[in-house]
């Protein structure tokens, strides 16, 4: 089963998933630059932009085609996977 937007935009896509973080009370931040990630000692995360310092339980993070913030998430330990440009459908189960 394959579910892809009707109006063939992946624009679809991302309302849809950014209206679902909003209605579980999920923070969502916006086109806003991350300067640094932590990983802290009880495992939660310290997320610096020019503005503040945010604390989160938990991070997913999108992002783009970022090559400072791919540096960001390789310093906590994590590999980038090269990325390719598509409009996708998601497989369903």
């Amino acid at each position: 089963n394959r579910v892809f937007p009707v109006s063939n935009q992946s624009e679809s896509i991302i309302t849809c998933l950014r209206k679902k973080v909003a209605e579980n009370g999920v923070i969502e931040l916006f086109n806003c630059p991350i300067n640094k990630i932590t990983k802290n000692q009880n495992q939660s995360f310290s997320v610096s932009t020019k503005e503040r310092i945010y604390e989160f339980d938990k991070l997913v993070i999108a992002t783009g085609s970022s090559k400072k913030t791919w540096q960001l998430i390789e310093n906590l330990g994590h590999k980038i996977v090269p990325s390719l440009p598509s409009l996708f459908t998601f497989n369903c189960k």
